[in-house]
């Protein structure tokens, strides 16, 4: 092996400082806005949930893995924004998003456990 040698470098470096545009506040704004909204609709999808018939019928056909049903079920309740919905056998995860505006600035993830986690 040979011994490591460190030469040091002949041209001192020189790090410019760090300089970040002005603060704008519009887009967090928005964000905030629809973040409101998506809460709003969040208590409306949870107390959707109002009935044990409901709730047996739902969790049946995701254990079945009828996702169309899932869908179906869901909107029901009457939720006005896309809810895009996953699940395993000890949760599921609904995630909302704002269908009326373009840029995808917020979601909502919920995530309610079911049934007991297999460790």
């Amino acid at each position: 092996m040979y011994p490591y040698r460190y030469y040091p470098n002949p041209y001192p470096v020189y790090r410019p400082e760090d300089v970040y545009p002005p603060v704008e506040i519009d887009i967090f704004q928005q964000s905030l806005s629809t973040s409101q909204s998506l809460l709003q609709h969040g208590m409306t999808l949870i107390n959707g949930f109002y009935s044990e018939a409901f709730i047996r019928q739902f969790m049946n056909a995701a254990q079945a893995g009828k996702h169309e049903e899932v869908h179906r079920l869901i909107q029901t309740i009457g939720v006005p924004v896309d809810i895009e919905t996953s699940f395993n056998p000890s949760g599921i995860t609904f995630t909302l998003r704002d269908s009326q505006n373009d840029s995808p600035c917020c979601r909502l993830k919920l995530y309610l456990t079911w049934g007991r986690s297999f460790r």
